[in-house]
């Protein structure tokens, strides 16, 4: 089966705008990258705990958001051709691509994912790739090509402003001369926000220095999993809210973006069909964010090991398998031995 799979990790995928959300789809299989929160229509009664949520969502969101003078963004483009690629941005993965489908280099313009999340204040960012030869290659061939590319506009509020390219990041003409399994590359630009939310992760613990991690982070994981399991909506969201709307307010994501986004979501459907959430297995922990955020993937596919599936019946009874990927990045807090969920 030749299936494309965008894997977009959470860091891309939050926001409210449709460029930034990229769903993999076929005859034979829909691949969500990120946890589907918009298929619920929002005038469904809501259940005693779908009410808790939405109290909860607003609590966070009275805390959390802030109005803003101006609303600079900042997108990465991506292209890529005949290779595997990591991306990452301020040694966080925010896009992985395993697959060996490739759309047309030459004819693709490529998406605009909003990366503002990855940004946690102003100055000097980096951006940088890791590439593979693709399943079907022994390295990186002369037909690989990839081209990652920041641009920024000055204000989203204001049609008139610009997006602009600032950085840019490519292969090297001879890579193929090269003969290489690996290959990395990197570059920094310069970002200007009017938010700080630098301190979570400058004081988070290095991880690199805590025992037995895999063992606490696998740990932490099937907990994580038991929630999606038990379809345990609150206990879900009670540890995962907190964390993940300072993101969106990076995003500069309304109240009631975030409330659409958060209160109906189908990610704990018990009548889904055929719901299964897979098993842990066969998995890699991957330190980042300069040894401060860890988190579980596949060894194949390189994505989140949190998965669920089921079918979709079509408007001719067909079952469809349907697998939403749910993204998850766990870290220490300052003067904490508890990891706690990151974005």
């Amino acid at each position: 089966m030749n299936i494309r799979t965008l894997l977009i990790l959470v860091l891309l995928s939050w926001g409210i705008n449709a460029n930034a959300q990229e769903n993999s789809t076929n005859d034979d299989i829909i691949i969500q990258t990120f946890p589907d929160y918009s298929r619920k229509s929002n005038t469904t009664a809501r259940s005693a705990e779908e009410q808790k949520v939405m109290e909860l969502v607003e609590q966070y969101i009275s805390n959390t958001l802030h109005e803003y003078k101006t609303k600079p963004m900042y997108y990465l483009k991506i292209k890529k051709s005949e290779c595997h690629i990591i991306v990452r941005i301020n040694d966080i993965p925010v896009y992985e691509d395993f697959s060996d489908y490739d759309c047309n280099y030459d004819d693709y313009d490529g998406t605009l994912y909003p990366v503002n999340s990855c940004l946690p204040r102003s100055g000097k960012q980096t951006f940088s790739v890791e590439i593979y030869p693709t399943g079907q290659q022994d390295h990186i061939s002369d037909d690989s090509s990839v081209s990652l590319k920041i641009y920024h506009c000055p204000d989203i509020d204001k049609p008139e402003a610009e997006t602009n390219l600032i950085e840019e990041l490519k292969l090297p003409d001879n890579i193929g001369t090269q003969k290489l399994k690996y290959y990395t590359a990197s570059a920094t630009f310069e970002a200007s926000l009017p938010f700080d939310y630098s301190d979570k992760l400058t004081k988070a613990r290095d991880l690199t220095q805590i025992p037995d991690l895999e063992e606490k982070v696998l740990k932490q994981y099937n907990k994580i999993r038991q929630y999606l399991v038990d379809c345990n909506e609150l206990a879900y969201q009670t540890q995962y809210l907190s964390h993940i709307i300072p993101y969106m307010d990076m995003r500069y994501n309304s109240r009631q973006e975030i409330i659409d986004k958060f209160c109906y979501t189908e990610m704990f459907d018990k009548t889904s069909v055929n719901r299964k959430v897979a098993p842990i297995t066969d998995f890699e922990m991957v330190i980042c964010g300069n040894g401060k955020l860890v988190m579980l993937r596949n060894k194949s596919e390189k994505n989140s090991v949190l998965q669920i599936k089921s079918d979709i019946i079509n408007e001719d009874g067909w079952s469809i398998p349907n697998n939403i990927i749910i993204p998850i990045i766990l870290y220490i807090p300052e003067n904490s031995d508890k990891l706690e969920i990151y974005m």
